[in-house]
């Protein structure tokens, strides 16, 4: 149950200005992501419209039945994709970890074999 007890901005859940609002829910399971929306395990409703009256007695449900997947990588002829379970932060968290990382092909790649290609790196924080 959610009431003035709950983290709220700007104001306490019961001075909300009154009407129709979208509501959502997204559960933090807390297994690390970076971001609640996007991290695989997580749930969420779809939004429902609620309408907050007068009374601070009013009650509406909501029901968390969707989980965000685990992404998919999708490779291609010049995408493709790289993962290598990382030992350091496997022992960290207790469980397993790999560092995933998508590599760019040239489109030269395939047919000059033995040519060295310049890299660049980009990690994203």
């Amino acid at each position: 149950m959610l009431n003035d007890d709950a983290v709220s901005y700007p104001v306490t859940l019961s001075n909300i200005e009154r009407g129709a609002y979208y509501v959502q829910a997204v559960w933090d399971n807390n297994s690390g992501g970076r971001q609640i929306s996007l991290t695989p395990g997580n749930i969420y409703n779809h939004t429902i419209k609620v309408n907050l009256t007068l009374n601070r007695d009013q009650v509406f449900s909501i029901s968390c039945k969707e989980v965000i997947p685990e992404p998919v990588f999708e490779e291609t002829e010049f995408c493709k994709e790289f993962k290598i379970q990382s030992k350091s932060l496997t022992a960290f968290h207790g469980k397993n970890i790999s560092l995933n990382a998508a590599v760019l092909l040239p489109k030269e790649y395939y047919k000059q074999p033995n040519r060295k290609f310049p890299v660049l790196y980009c990690i994203l924080g």
